[in-house]
């Protein structure tokens, strides 16, 4: 799941936020909570801020 969300999020030149993510996530078949794709954002955020 995580290649899918660095997937979606480097395809979207990172604009895509948790919600636009777990809302491709789902059309993609993946069954996954809105917290679950929070965190690998949040993390990718923090990293790029530093």
């Amino acid at each position: 799941m995580k290649a899918a969300v660095t997937g979606i999020f480097e395809k979207n030149h990172g604009r895509y936020g948790h919600r636009r993510l777990h809302i491709e996530l789902l059309k993609q078949g993946w069954t996954v909570a809105k917290k679950t794709v929070l965190s690998p954002v949040q993390y990718r955020a923090h990293a790029l801020a530093a």
